[in-house]
């Protein structure tokens, strides 16, 4: 080897590294943008995940060469491969992804990354790779496995994510609504939860003074469980006889991420005892509750319809149990209604709230401020109706180790083959602001729906009786009066009122009031104008007319006249018009009849020329009559309904052959 090849060999060496490395250093895009769908993507996650089923159809954009990797990234710095190797041609890709892919780690940051690339771009972080949002709601409903109830569904579990919140729920045996809290909209970080559990029966008061004294639903004085609840009683709950199972319905919108659920839980008792517990037996009571989310998941509705099932009343002794989602640094605090400000409670501390509707403000951390740190939530519990006896704590985070928990008693009628309603509403937000809003926009939202469907504000209407429409709903039930009269409600909120108008303006006013007091009043007014009379053909007569005229729907009364103008000169007439003229002219009236017709009736009216008209016809051989039909409206004067005019000729003379 000459001393030139020996000189050049680590550089060829180099050279052969470099082209080796190459296809490394190209491996994929140095950009990319996910076009589709919008951010963020909401879907929705059956019990079983439905791995098969495509739940989002992804198109995007890339800068540079090679195919890449759709990966998720979550808040915490874990991602995972959602697509692999995605076909990149002309800068363009597509992929599908499955419920199965997204798994149930979101909410995630979707990415196109060059294939194999893992390093970690957290939601918020800067990047070349543009992300989508990923957020779900999740649904598994738990059944039991084998035995008499097998397949019988005993809890539900929802989790769903919205652009700016998160919570669970669950069945009223469980946690009702839970896990709620804040949703950081750009980093997806979670904020501490701010409510735990609201409206959760346990099949034991969870007292800390007096524990397992009752169960927190009682029944004619027996002690109730929902389905969740009777399961935890009995020894062998899940194989007990005479189970119910709970019914479930759901439906989610994939434009907004808002969850509605819909359960009924039939009320069961132990028997032989609460002790032994061998079989379960309807207590003839159900629990039908809904619960619907919006606004990301930071507001949530929950309506409680206790019915009867057994035709029977039966009394209600209910004790909602509520708590607040983690132990903070620093005390939980709360502002009831009627108390002067925020305040933390103890064990066994009892606040009795004043009548009607109210909203208890509560602090994760009492040291937050109003306007928010940014970090820790401030919520909202609000009722359309207080409790019947004193909230009692019966845990509270004064020893650093618990939640605030504490229960709301309602002691109710439900009539028998009737039912009772309660709704309550739950919010959470960085600012007490925002929390009050949400509390008064619930409490707005408890009032009944009225609407006056008939007749439109503003209307004219011709029928001396008229049937006023519309509809009236509460989930409570509604009482309804229009003008000061009780005025009943169909079940789908259809009402009805007859009245009798007067001519002229008249104003319909429909109250709803529900069972907790909360009021909606719609007015409308509209003018009554008397059946209008409808003129017909008017025929010519020899010395006068004939009109056609009828009447539909009311009773219609009025005149009908002919009347010319003469033009003077002097004491002279000089010529006749049908109109006002400049010249010095006299109105006189030539003919004069009253009519009075019935609803539906047609007649005519014959309007024959008085002495006056015959002489004139007699002179001018022409009458260039006004042909004027009025009708008589009650506090309204006469209404002109034909103002026209006509020609009247005499009839011309035959001379006599000779």
């Amino acid at each position: 080897m000459t001393r030139a090849h020996v000189r050049f060999a680590p550089l060829l060496a180099v050279v052969l590294v470099a082209l080796l490395a190459a296809p490394a250093l190209a491996a994929g895009p140095t950009a990319s943008t996910i076009t589709s769908p919008s951010d963020p993507a909401l879907i929705f996650r059956d019990q079983d995940g439905s791995g098969g089923t495509v739940v989002l159809s992804v198109d995007g954009t890339t800068t540079g060469v090679g195919n890449v990797d759709l990966r998720c990234y979550d808040a915490i710095g874990n991602s995972w491969v959602a697509a692999a190797d995605v076909p990149v041609t002309a800068n363009h890709f597509h992929a599908d992804i499955t419920n199965a892919h997204i798994g149930a780690q979101a909410p995630c940051v979707l990415r196109a990354v060059p294939v194999g690339d893992s390093v970690s771009q957290p939601p918020g972080t800067s990047s070349p790779y543009s992300g989508l949002r990923v957020l779900q709601a999740y649904r598994a409903w738990d059944r039991i496995s084998g035995g008499p109830n097998d397949g019988k569904i005993f809890d539900l579990s929802y989790l769903d994510f919205g652009d700016g919140g998160a919570l669970k729920i669950g069945s009223a045996g469980t946690c009702a609504v839970g896990m709620m809290g804040l949703l950081n909209p750009t980093t997806l970080v979670e904020s501490p939860e701010m409510f735990g559990c609201i409206g959760r029966f346990s099949p034991t008061v969870r007292d800390a003074v007096s524990p397992g004294a009752r169960s927190e639903i009682q029944v004619d004085g027996v002690n109730a469980y929902p389905p969740y609840s009777a399961i935890l009683k009995a020894p062998d709950g899940y194989q007990t006889p005479g189970f119910v199972p709970v019914s479930v319905t759901d439906a989610y919108d994939p434009a907004t991420g808002d969850l509605i659920v819909k359960e009924k839980e039939r009320l069961l008792r132990c028997l032989p005892d609460d002790f032994t517990c061998s079989s379960f037996s309807p207590l003839g009571v159900e629990l039908d509750r809904l619960i619907t989310t919006s606004a990301q998941q930071r507001d949530v509705s929950e309506t409680d319809t206790w019915r009867s099932v057994d035709g029977s009343q039966h009394a209600l002794d209910a004790l909602y149990d509520d708590e607040t989602g983690e132990v903070s640094p620093n005390r939980t605090s709360f502002d009831f209604p009627g108390s002067s400000g925020f305040q933390t409670y103890d064990h066994g501390d009892q606040v009795t709230l004043p009548r009607g509707p109210g909203s208890i403000l509560v602090k994760d951390d009492s040291t937050t401020p109003d306007a928010g740190d940014g970090v820790n939530p401030q919520g909202a519990l609000t009722y359309a109706s207080a409790p019947d006896g004193p909230l009692v704590f019966h845990f509270s985070d004064s020893g650093g180790t618990d939640i605030p928990e504490w229960t709301m008693p309602y002691a109710r009628t439900i009539p028998a083959g009737g039912q009772m309603v309660l709704r309550f509403g739950v919010a959470d937000a960085l600012s007490l602001a925002d929390v009050e809003g949400f509390a008064q926009a619930t409490l707005a939202g408890f009032a009944p729906s009225l609407s006056i469907d008939f007749p439109a504000n503003g209307a004219v209407v011709h029928k001396r009786s008229l049937v006023v429409s519309g509809k009236a709903v509460d989930a409570a039930g509604v009482a309804l009066t229009v003008n000061g009269q009780a005025t009943s409600v169909a079940s789908n909120g259809a009402w009805l009122r007859q009245m009798n108008l007067t001519p002229g303006t008249n104003t319909v006013t429909a109250v709803a009031t529900d069972p907790d007091g909360f009021m909606t009043q719609r007015q409308v007014s509209f003018t009554y104008v008397p059946a209008k009379v409808s003129v017909g053909a008017i025929k010519r007569l020899k010395n006068g007319v004939r009109i056609r005229l009828s009447c539909a729907n009311d009773v219609c009364s009025g005149v009908g006249a002919l009347t010319v103008r003469e033009r003077m000169v002097g004491r002279k007439i000089k010529g006749l018009f049908a109109k006002r003229r400049k010249a010095r002219v006299k109105k006189v009236r030539l003919a004069h009849k009253s009519f009075l017709l019935q609803p539906g009736q047609t007649t005519f009216l014959t309007l024959k020329l008085n002495a006056t008209g015959r002489k004139l016809l007699a002179r001018f051989k022409k009458l260039p009559l006004r042909v004027k039909v009025t009708q008589t409206v009650t506090g309204a004067g006469p209404v002109a309904v034909k103002n026209s005019k006509l020609t009247l000729k005499a009839p011309r003379k035959h001379r006599r052959k000779h």
